[in-house]
């Protein structure tokens, strides 16, 4: 009988046993778990880490490369592509297939272009684009710049195919930043035979947006504001743009950008009927993207020739397409304030 109990207790005791077991190879397991993802993790960063140092190395070294003189630069210089390339190699192989790279690939390219190794920098500079978080104008211009140079050594069809993707690069590069002289004047050494119009128009267009300079925000100093007083001067800063743009223009009729500088232009001659004519056709012409930075110079332009109510009108679609300009918030509250 006692023996009968005892067997019956041990039996009552296996499924809890067994429960107790179980439970505690889960607990085992998922502490396994949470070790394998601390781990992982931790490599992770000491793998973002070392990508980020090869990075940095990657740019030293390649700013080396112009630093480089004196007698034994031409040696100093290899020794710094060398360590260039091999470091962008590591971060590149450390990012892998994330955005981060794409910094390392543009920086190898440009190393690959010092060295005349075009495939290769037009190989990089594609993949700097494609990583790329935003679109830069800088690594499109200079894989503009590798392709012009790979066709000046190719003949034939391939010499055709690469200055035309060149100019493409070029051309993309200017849509993202049309207010750097060097790119309309870069583009134009890129025209080939039978271009010669195209070339003048880009030179054209090159000293117009050089003879005015805009703050990041299209104006031309921060707070700056159409004004009137009795006797005031011109402001040469901006009338000096007038005949450069006027050529331009002439050009280049359908370009926005000559058309909005040369309306600033007259805005330095406190010819504010004519910027107005000229800021409505730059609205006209230019893509979403810039179109707030026209209609925010026309609103100011309305505003110096006294259309108060006009001028709000052009700073509220400013702020309709940039919602977060400081400047063309500050112009609406001014005028708002004149009207009341």
């Amino acid at each position: 009988m006692d023996v009968k109990r005892t067997d019956l207790r041990r039996a009552r005791e296996i499924p809890r046993l067994g429960r107790a077991s179980s439970e505690t190879v889960r607990r085992i397991v998922v502490a396994a778990a949470c070790v394998q993802f601390f781990v992982a993790s931790a490599g992770a960063i000491g793998q973002d880490a070392e990508a980020l140092r090869q990075l940095d190395t990657c740019k030293s070294a390649s700013r080396m490369v112009n630093d480089a003189h004196g007698v034994s630069a031409a040696t100093t210089s290899r020794a710094y592509e060398r360590m260039a390339l091999a470091a962008c190699g590591k971060a590149i192989e450390l990012f892998g297939t994330r955005q981060e790279g794409s910094e390392a690939y543009y920086t190898r390219g440009l190393v690959y272009m010092r060295k005349s190794e075009y495939e290769l920098a037009i190989a990089d500079l594609t993949k700097a684009i494609e990583f790329a978080p935003t679109e830069d104008w800088q690594a499109y211009w200079w894989r503009a710049y590798a392709r012009n140079m790979k066709a000046s050594f190719s003949a034939g069809d391939e010499r055709l195919k690469e200055n035309t993707l060149a100019l493409a690069d070029a051309d993309r590069a200017i849509a993202l930043n049309p207010m750097e002289p060097m790119l309309y004047h870069n583009r134009a050494s890129m025209r080939g035979a039978g271009e010669e119009t195209l070339a003048s128009a880009d030179r054209a267009m090159g000293a117009c947006v050089d003879a005015i300079t805009l703050g990041h925000d299209l104006l031309p100093r921060k707070g700056w504001k159409a004004t009137t007083p009795p006797g005031d001067p011109a402001d040469g800063a901006l009338s000096k743009a007038i005949l450069p743009c006027k050529h331009a223009v002439d050009l280049n009729s359908t370009d926005w950008v000559a058309m909005y500088l040369r309306g600033w232009g007259y805005v330095g001659q406190r010819e504010y009927g004519l910027a107005a004519t000229d800021f409505s056709k730059a609205i006209e012409l230019s893509p979403e993207k810039w179109r707030a930075h026209a209609y925010k110079a026309r609103g100011l332009a309305k505003e110096g020739n006294g259309e108060i109510e006009a001028a709000i009108s052009d700073f509220r679609k400013s702020l309709q397409l940039r919602p977060h300009d400081d400047s063309a918030k500050a112009a609406l509250d001014r005028t708002a304030g004149v009207r009341k």
